[in-house]
């Protein structure tokens, strides 16, 4: 069996492995035979593991990590072992991770989340305090220094001071706006959300959280939970239990004030002075102390991140390394890319509709990063796999149970043509009863209107996990970034051009790169553009040396220079003074590998190559659909997988040139496609005759309809079931039958029916045989196979959103066409 032949095998049947694993809200009176139903449940929709999840709802005689709570953990373990499914342990209750819902706290108070308090005094002539500290709490840093209105210090004004029994003393030698200022050392009276009712944000039950940079509390957390979790189910451990989910560790907990309280622990000190800081440094954090203020925090920053690896993620690591699983997550917030080289499965979390279809979001702002933030991560360290917490809070404007279908096939395939290939979903609940209705809603899973379907949902997912995983993605070009900053701005106008990237971190550039042939190389990937957006990047002495080097050996640099410095790099950079001149610049030192005509920076494209076989997966990220010429660089029969329907057809082509074969591309709303480059084959050309079509109104039919309102009653016109009193918040299916007589069926080559508009799930009936389901429009349904009478029995079931029925929002239901009969000769 050669590659393509067993690549089309396992595309149409990809391995379990490649499978979604929800976050299963474990947020219910939990009891086994329930847990059983609703794993069954999950895999006869095509779901093969979940992310066990303990939530906000457990009732209090289930103590997280208690025997009972251990007790049901093991029922999950067997359960899913017989079931063939995987279970991702959670590290927390609830999150964020680092407290282990309050243990790490209990019996050693000192081991509480901790920051720095600033505080501060107008001098009038000699002055002395005394500041009255509570039990842990420590002076680090003593200063007086002018001060005006506007928080900004004259750092050359500042005078160290010493303290003495908590009090200092300062008389000022000459005139000026003098201020003592105090740094303090305190908790920062940090939380994370707890499990029962009570626990939550800003309640009184809240769990503390934990010291994350101080290792003795973080050997603590893993002594009660990892430890825990192995004793009990060791003989799970790399097999059902692949991975450990570590959830978002905040340095200062929740529900702190952060322009007030910054990230400290004890002793931090002399590890911040050993790291190359200046204790006066400090000030920055609350001060303008001059031109380098942002530098300086910056340095703050980085130092606290450092930290937090050697005392949160590295132990974390290497205990999932010895215990045989492997560790993934995400941190805490889209672009801390540096925190992923810990991860053997790396990850990010797309929440709160921080990207979406709306506004341009896909390509702008921070969060748009987060998407190959993890796939480059695992890229660049030869990690086949890499992850996304997605969908949580993701409904448009706040109205979380208003997410669709349609929504959810955006997101996914946002991720997917970034290269994320496992895929979390967040969440299916255990139970919607009371208050849990709405805990960081929507439920996306068995509670929702989607669930009868899901397995089409599914399937797709794993296909597209399948196609993404163990292989390479093709390009030239490298963004430079930073461990925690990934650059958006210059990757924009690249997204909506369909020029491939990566984001490269400057410490893999500095010390995992080889640069031979005029290229960077990194794994499997080989860069000959190198592209700075943050020019201060540039005042590292070692990455200016590096980018010399790669210069020298006929590498190409561009910098986004606007002001048009001076730059400490070779004569032959690249400048770029805006944004979208990027464009120009790649133009004239590389022919592109993909482009379309007439040009739609809707389109998105990812090229990867899989066991030797090339591929390009296409997305369409518009509202509207994409009609264009594609030219692909690539030479062969091009054949469209669509992993929807599980089809293969090949393309006919309308040119093949020495450098480009060109075909008719048209890629409608919410669809993704993939093109497999087949070498060894020469591809058949288009045939330009047009098709003749004839199109029958049937919206003016008279229909029926059938719901829990209505038994088959008569409809004079279809309208939205949310404009009836008595159906304004019903959700659920409504079945809308209509016959349609044809003058003949024999010359007819093909039949769709198109729906029109749909709120929102349609499956369609004809003459007894489904036509298949659509989730999101159009609603076309090819129904050729059914044409096997003249007359037409037809019938769409449609089911609406649940926002109608659980958060009471009217929102626009039903079949509302027109609907249409289309027939081609």
């Amino acid at each position: 069996m050669n590659n393509l032949t067993q690549l089309k095998h396992d595309f149409n049947d990809p391995s379990a492995d490649y499978s979604i694993l929800p976050f299963w809200f474990l947020n219910g009176n939990l009891n086994k035979e329930e847990i059983a139903r609703q794993l069954s449940d999950f895999k006869s929709k095509g779901v093969f593991g979940v992310v066990a999840h303990p939530r906000i709802g457990i009732p209090e005689d289930i103590e997280y990590l208690g025997l009972k709570f251990m007790d049901l953990m093991r029922f999950i373990m067997q359960e899913a072992t017989k079931l063939g499914m995987k279970v991702i342990i959670y590290d927390e209750g609830m999150y964020p991770s680092g407290s282990a819902h309050g243990k790490v706290v209990e019996n050693n108070p000192e081991y509480a989340a901790r920051g720095l308090r600033m505080l501060s005094y107008k001098v009038n002539g000699f002055t002395q305090i005394t500041e009255k500290l509570e039990e842990y709490e420590e002076i680090v840093l003593a200063v007086a220094a002018k001060v005006t209105g506007e928080m900004k210090i004259d750092p050359h004004s500042v005078i160290s001071l010493e303290v003495e029994n908590n009090t200092v003393s300062f008389q000022p030698k000459e005139k000026g706006n003098w201020s003592i200022v105090l740094l303090i050392s305190t908790f920062s009276n940090g939380t994370i959300r707890g499990l029962h009712f009570g626990e939550d944000d800003g309640e009184p039950g809240a769990p503390p959280a934990g010291d994350l940079l101080n290792p003795d509390a973080m050997q603590k957390f893993i002594r009660v939970t990892h430890d825990v979790y192995y004793e009990h189910f060791k003989e799970y451990f790399g097999n059902t239990i692949p991975a450990l989910f570590t959830d978002e560790p905040n340095v200062v907990g929740r529900c702190v004030d952060t322009e007030k309280i910054k990230p400290w622990t004890i002793g931090f000190m002399e590890y911040y002075k050993n790291h190359g800081n200046d204790p006066t440094d400090l000030l920055s954090l609350w001060f303008d102390i001059g031109s380098d203020t942002n530098v300086k925090r910056r340095k703050f920053k980085k130092t606290v991140n450092k930290r937090l690896q050697e005392t949160y993620y590295r132990p974390i690591s290497e205990w999932c390394e010895s215990h045989g699983i492997q560790l993934t997550g995400h941190p805490e917030t889209s672009d801390d890319i540096g925190f992923l080289k810990y991860f053997q499965l790396p990850g990010q979390d797309l929440v709160w509709r921080w990207v979406g279809p709306e506004d341009n979001k896909g390509v702008t702002g921070r969060d748009s990063t987060l998407g190959k933030c993890s796939s480059d991560a695992a890229r660049h360290r030869g990690l086949p796999r890499n992850a996304n917490e997605c969908f949580g809070c993701c409904g448009p404007n706040g109205h979380q149970w208003q997410f669709t279908v349609d929504d959810m096939k955006w997101f996914v395939d946002w991720l997917f043509v970034r290269g994320v290939n496992q895929l979390y979903p967040h969440a299916f609940y255990y139970s919607i009863e009371g208050g849990r209705l709405n805990e960081r809603a929507p439920d996306n899973g068995p509670h929702n209107s989607w669930w009868k379907y899901y397995k089409l949902i599914a399937d797709y997912e794993k296909k597209m996990s399948w196609l993404l995983s163990d292989c390479t993605n093709v390009t030239d070009i490298a963004i430079l970034c930073e461990e925690d900053h990934i650059p958006w701005k210059i990757a924009e106008p690249l997204y909506t051009n369909q020029i491939e990237f990566n984001y490269l971190e400057e410490d893999l550039f500095l010390h995992h790169c080889i640069i031979e042939e005029g290229k960077v190389k990194i794994q499997k990937q080989n860069y000959r553009v190198i592209i700075i957006e943050n020019l201060e990047q540039l005042v590292s002495i070692e990455l200016v040396h590096k980018l010399n080097l790669f210069l020298e050996n006929g590498g190409t640099v561009f910098v986004y220079n606007p002001e048009k410095k001076n730059l400490p790099l070779k004569d032959n950079i690249v400048h770029i003074y805006n944004y979208h001149s990027v464009i120009g610049a790649i133009d004239r030192v590389e022919s592109r590998d993909v482009y379309i005509t007439p040009h739609n920076p809707g389109l998105r494209v990812t090229h990867i190559v899989k066991e030797g076989i090339d591929f390009y997966v296409l997305v369409n990220e518009d509202d509207h659909d994409i009609e264009g010429e594609l030219a692909l660089k690539c030479k062969g029969t091009l054949e469209k997988w669509d992993a929807w329907y599980s089809d293969i057809e090949t393309i006919e082509i309308n040119v093949a040139d020495p450098e480009y074969t060109k075909f008719n591309l048209s890629l409608k709303h919410r669809e993704s496609l993939i093109i497999c480059v087949n070498q060894n084959e020469s591809p058949p050309f288009a045939n330009r005759s047009k098709k003749s079509q004839q199109v029958i109104d049937i919206n003016v039919n008279k229909w029926t309809i059938t719901n829990p309102f209505r038994d088959k009653e008569p409809i004079e016109k279809l309208v939205p079931l949310s404009e009836f009193d008595d159906m304004k918040y019903f959700s659920g299916e409504s079945i809308y039958q209509t016959i349609v007589t044809l003058d003949s069926i024999n010359n007819y080559k093909k039949a769709e029916v198109d729906l029109g508009e749909v709120c929102e799930l349609a499956e369609v009936i004809v003459n007894g045989k489904s036509a298949g389901a659509k989730l999101w429009s159009p609603y076309l349904f090819d129904i050729t196979q059914n044409l096997d009478t003249y007359t037409l029995n037809i019938e769409v079931i449609v089911t609406n959103s649940k926002a109608n029925e659980y958060a009471k929002e009217p929102i626009k239901s039903g079949l509302i066409g027109p609907v249409t009969l289309k027939l081609y000769k």
